[in-house]
């Protein structure tokens, strides 16, 4: 089982509705959290962090809807 399968549990996801606002938390909590990180201390350029930051809400998404629907 995936850890997203676990917040999904916690969460009572089992609607892909529902799914939706759980992707986005945590992509709030996890991929955003580390590309702040990177762009504050690495120098890391804002528009490089952003299209990884489009990159992994778009993944956590997906995935978060996978997990509803299974």
């Amino acid at each position: 089982m995936t850890r997203i399968n676990y917040f999904a549990i916690a969460a009572a996801v089992v609607v892909w509705k529902s799914a939706l606002p759980l992707g986005v938390l945590l992509w709030i909590g996890f991929p955003v959290v580390l590309l702040c990180g990177s762009v504050l201390w690495q120098n890391i350029p804002w528009i490089l962090a952003g299209v990884h930051a489009n990159d992994w809400l778009a993944k956590v998404l997906l995935v978060s809807l996978i997990v509803a629907g299974w």
